[in-house]
C-alpha cells in the first residue's frame, strides 16, 4: 500500500496529492515533495515481519507446556503491537488527507 501511494504521488504519475503534514519538501528540489510518512511505513513493515519470524522461531520448538523459551516472546510481541498502533494512526492520517487527481487517472486509462 505504501509503495503504491509513493509511486502514484510521484511527478511521473500524479494520481494522488499528499498533504503537507505527511510529506516534506526536498532540500535540493523545493518543488518536489518527499512522501516521508509512506516511506517510514514501508520500512516499518520489514521490522514487524522480522519480529514475527523471530517470535515464530522462538515458539516453534517448544513442547505443549510452558518453558523458559516463552520469556522471549513478550518483547517482539509488544513492540510489534506498538508499531502497528503507531503505523495505523499514520496510515489513517495519510489516507484521510489524500487528494486523488481524477483527471490524471482518467488520462492514464486512455493510453
Amino acid at each position: 500500500f505504501s509503495e503504491d501511494l509513493i509511486l502514484y504521488s510521484s511527478a511521473e504519475f500524479g494520481f494522488v496529492h499528499l498533504a503537507d503534514a505527511y510529506s516534506t519538501g526536498s532540500s535540493l528540489m523545493p518543488q518536489k515533495k518527499n512522501p516521508d510518512a509512506l516511506e517510514l511505513l514501508r520500512g516499518k513493515s520489514g521490522r514487524t515481519i522480522g519480529q514475527t519470524v523471530g517470535l515464530l522461531t522462538t515458539i516453534k520448538g517448544t513442547p505443549s507446556t510452558y518453558n523458559k523459551d516463552l520469556q522471549e516472546d513478550k518483547e517482539p510481541l509488544f513492540d510489534a503491537a506498538e508499531t502497528l498502533r503507531a503505523c495505523s494512526q499514520i496510515a489513517n492520517g495519510v489516507l484521510s488527507t489524500l487528494t486523488p487527481n481524477k483527471d490524471k487517472m482518467l488520462q492514464a486509462l486512455d493510453l
